[in-house]
């Protein structure tokens, strides 16, 4: 605590009181109170710096009542005169002033040991209170740390996660292709005619599961799944051999009721009494299965009717696997073509037929003639002309079989007229032999392209009515 000083309001004051005390003529009371009044300032200052104190400059600040530890210093007053109205000695005054001062000092190292000793009592707990602060704070940050670094692993993860769910999403749609497209496969391909109505639900399921978009993933798999073990039980009955009720088109094109029995790529059919007994195929234009070599089943009949209904019997041996049975049911005759055709296929029959009898008959013409020719003659004629003989070289002429020995005769005959008409006549004559037949010909080879035209028309208009009737679903027959 900062010791209290006369403010200047109580240095004017007991200046005041020493003027009414001293007469105005002596200055040296006056200027002696005034110096005892400060001597406590530097007397202070001297004993801080006796005691190891920093001396320090002390500023006179205004101190009023509502200040903190305001207290009234005790005026400072000269007395006029003691008791026997005596002037007070200097050197009591100046003791006077110089014990307060030291009180003042007492108090004042006093007040200020006190507050070093609060201080040093606080300043313990204060310190401990910021280390454990500073401690606090470092591990909030340690904390925000971890926290920051678990924020940026789960952000990996989460993007890590979302890619391998995208990349799962993915796999499922490319395992859903493959699904459907093994049970197209399967269905169009990989199964026998005879096989497709045992399998037909199956494939129609996981077909419509997988063109529907609202069925869910598991649904497609559960009918993808469904036909995918329908094929591997499939193919353990085909490495030992399997049987299946079923019906086949005979010869007749009746529908005969009996069994199959498939073993590897081939196909066979028995009606149980083995009348009806043969290879099982496809045919085109039908989708039923028809049986092939029917009409020899009084051989085998017996046989393939104890394997179907058995399991005992002949095998016969396919080394084409099946190629052979193929090329044989789907092998077209020139009469099947030819039926097939339509009616427009007769027109065609008849131009062709004309065509070649034209031809053969052109074609023996020229080669007749050729064969006719005789040079010899017509040097002879030549002959007799030179020596004036035309009667005879007229009578060569109409014995020679060579048409260029009767042109000249002919000539001969008529050069009355003129020789060169005659030539031209004679020449128009030899070549009508020679063109006879060729209108036939040249009519035939315009009228045929354009038969061929409205063959090919109505065939499209056949196919067109087909794609619009019942028959669309038979590409073979269209």
């Amino acid at each position: 605590m900062i010791p209290s000083f006369p403010s200047t309001r109580q240095i004017a004051t007991s200046s005041a009181m020493a003027e009414s005390a001293t007469p105005k003529a002596g200055w040296l009371p006056w200027i002696l109170g005034m110096t005892l009044l400060t001597a406590p300032c530097f007397c202070q200052g001297q004993e801080s710096k006796d005691a190891g104190l920093s001396p320090r400059v002390l500023r006179a600040e205004p101190v009023t009542p509502s200040t903190p530890g305001y207290a009234p210093a005790p005026m400072a007053t000269v007395p006029s005169s003691g008791p026997s109205g005596e002037k007070p000695k200097s050197g009591d005054v100046l003791a006077s002033a110089s014990s307060r001062a030291r009180a003042d000092l007492d108090a004042a190292l006093r007040e200020l040991a006190a507050t070093r000793e609060k201080i040093g009592s606080e300043k313990v707990p204060l310190s401990q209170a910021l280390s454990k602060a500073e401690d606090d704070l470092a591990m909030a940050r340690k904390q925000l740390e971890t926290a920051q670094r678990t924020r940026d692993m789960r952000n990996l993860d989460q993007s890590a996660l979302k890619a391998e769910i995208k990349q799962r999403e993915d796999e499922n749609t490319y395992m859903l292709n493959l699904l459907n497209e093994f049970s197209r496969n399967f269905g169009e391909k990989g199964l026998h005619i005879s096989e497709r109505k045992n399998h037909r639900e199956k494939l129609d399921l996981a077909k419509a599961a997988l063109e529907n978009t609202t069925a869910g993933k598991e649904e497609k798999y559960q009918h993808s799944f469904a036909v995918v073990e329908a094929a591997l039980s499939r193919l353990e009955d085909l490495m030992g051999g399997t049987t299946y009720a079923g019906a086949a088109l005979d010869s007749k094109g009746g529908l005969v009721e009996g069994r199959f029995a498939q073993i590897g790529p081939m196909v066979l059919f028995s009606n149980p009494d083995g009348s009806v007994a043969g290879f099982a195929a496809e045919a085109k234009g039908s989708k039923e299965t028809v049986v092939k070599g029917a009409e020899h089943a009084q051989i085998f009949g017996a046989a393939f009717a104890s394997l179907v209904s058995k399991g005992e019997g002949v095998i016969p041996s396919d080394f084409t696997m099946g190629q052979a049975l193929r090329n044989l049911t789907n092998k077209n005759s020139i009469v099947r073509t030819f039926i097939h055709g339509g009616p427009i296929m007769w027109p065609l029959l008849f131009v062709a037929v004309a065509a070649v009898i034209v031809s053969l008959e052109r074609t023996l013409f020229i080669f007749t003639e050729n064969r006719r020719r005789n040079e010899k003659q017509v040097e002879e004629i030549f002959t007799l002309v030179e020596r004036g003989d035309r009667n005879g070289a007229i009578r060569v002429a109409e014995t020679s079989t060579d048409y260029v020995a009767r042109v000249l005769g002919f000539a001969l005959a008529h050069a009355e007229l003129s020789i060169a008409q005659a030539i031209s006549k004679a020449s128009a004559q030899e070549i009508k032999r020679f063109t006879r037949g060729l209108p036939i010909l040249d009519t035939i080879i315009t009228a045929a392209p354009l038969l061929g035209l409205l063959g090919t028309v109505t065939g499209m208009m056949n196919t067109f009515s087909m794609m619009g009737g019942d028959e669309l679903g038979a590409p073979a027959a269209i």
